[in-house]
């Protein structure tokens, strides 16, 4: 008779699993960046963040959103989808560009948010725009 002495390993040969993401960990953002890569974030439209180092680069150096990307990046690794908005000549206008519309099927600030499931395959659950919060902003968000 033999006895096994120890620990015994069976080794699976490995095979690649598909990942799913969670649909609670896909960050919609708000932001304002002026002096952004205009290819890599166009105005009023949801762009999908493949590589957040990349994003961070081409997010420029004014606005709120290189600020939000960075604190993003030392928090979690999570898809993120970012609709960059106009800041207006004022608080108000600014207000306005960050709630959007929806003219004609034309989506722009949040609304475009909206536009994701269908373009991107992502629905964003956790919503943000950083220093950006106003009442009528947080009101519509919820």
């Amino acid at each position: 008779m033999s006895f096994l002495h120890g620990i015994q390993i069976t080794e699976v040969a490995p095979r690649s699993r598909a990942i799913t993401t969670i649909a609670t960990a896909v960050i919609g953002l708000v932001a304002t960046a002026p002096d952004a890569a205009v290819g890599a974030f166009p105005l009023d439209t949801a762009v999908r963040v493949t590589s957040i180092d990349d994003a961070i680069a081409k997010a420029g150096a004014t606005g709120t959103l290189r600020a939000a990307l960075r604190a993003i990046a030392g928090q979690v690794i999570a898809p993120i989808v970012v609709v960059r908005v106009a800041p207006g000549a004022n608080a108000t206008d600014t207000t306005a560009a960050i709630v959007g519309t929806d003219e004609a099927g034309v989506k722009t600030g949040m609304q475009a948010l909206l536009t994701t499931p269908a373009q991107l395959n992502l629905h964003p659950r956790i919503l943000g725009a950083p220093g950006l919060e106003s009442e009528l902003v947080t009101t519509y968000a919820v």
